[in-house]
């Protein structure tokens, strides 16, 4: 019989696809801000919300919290979505977001461990991982209850080191360690599957002796679903292939390659916005 674990803290409760709706605003004005990762940024954001929402132990009045459990971005270009969320959260203010890229600011490309909220820098794809592992390593030997979730790109994957680390997490049996794969399709400004394929991406990581689930990567419900159900006491990894679209909320950008990094005028963000307004659910 599994045991699901009981979780101290939720720090989103509200409405969810307003949330959603904001923390692409927040990215939308970054892009004017400073350019930004904005394609990869708008396709994580129905993970975070779900993570958030349902399973993850994280009090925004106290952020840096050792007992907490860990997200880690692993996929550090998508950082303007965890900017966001933190505003949501109450971590940061807009007003902290006004200062993007700015020198004194510690807000830019990558996460920087420095921000409230952020466990882990990450930048050089597969970093994140390995730290994820590691941190899901000591939370066992130290019989802690947390648990670390990393949110990695499908770009990412063709990194070698994601693969030792999955054989690492599955000789370790983590069980505490959740990944979930932003499956947008594409990496820079290129298609994965041109580049350098992935599939049958099930396949492998169920060969690499994990969990797998596949989820609609904007169904917030369905992915609350999946994550609230998978149990405190496995010994198997879990992973997440959420199937997702780059720019997702602004189909002028959706599935572009050339939306990689995005500087925007003021007039293109005001589109953009106007977009997303019109196609919220």
């Amino acid at each position: 019989m599994k045991t699901i674990k009981k979780y101290q803290s939720v720090p989103l409760n509200s409405d969810l696809v307003k949330i959603a709706f904001n923390i692409r605003k927040h990215a939308i004005l970054l892009s004017m801000r400073g350019s930004c990762f904005l394609g990869s940024a708008l396709s994580a954001v129905d993970i975070l919300v779900a993570l958030y929402s349902s399973v993850f132990n994280f009090d925004p009045s106290n952020p840096n919290d050792p007992n907490r459990d860990k997200c880690v971005l692993s996929k550090g270009h998508a950082v303007p979505a965890i900017y966001g969320l933190l505003v949501e959260l109450g971590v940061l203010f807009e007003s902290d977001l006004e200062k993007h890229i700015k020198p004194e600011s510690l807000i830019y490309w990558h996460p920087n461990e420095r921000v409230p909220g952020i466990d882990v820098s990450t930048g050089s794809l597969g970093q994140g991982f390995s730290v994820a592992s590691g941190l899901a390593y000591g939370a066992k030997v130290d019989a802690s209850s947390e648990r670390v979730y990393v949110i990695i790109g499908d770009g990412e994957i063709q990194e070698g080191v994601i693969w030792e680390n999955a054989l690492f997490a599955s000789k370790y049996k983590l069980g505490n360690l959740i990944t979930i794969i932003d499956r947008n399709k594409f990496q820079a400004n290129m298609e994965t599957e041109k580049l350098m394929p992935i599939e049958p991406l099930r396949k492998k990581w169920e060969a690499f002796c994990w969990e797998v689930h596949c989820v609609d990567g904007h169904n917030i419900e369905q992915l609350r679903q999946v994550l609230l159900n998978i149990p405190l006491n496995s010994e198997k990894p879990h992973v997440i292939i959420a199937e997702t679209t780059r720019g997702k909320g602004v189909p002028s950008i959706e599935g572009r390659p050339d939306k990689w990094i995005v500087k925007s005028t003021e007039k293109e963000v005001a589109k953009m916005i106007e977009e997303l307004e019109k196609n919220q659910p």
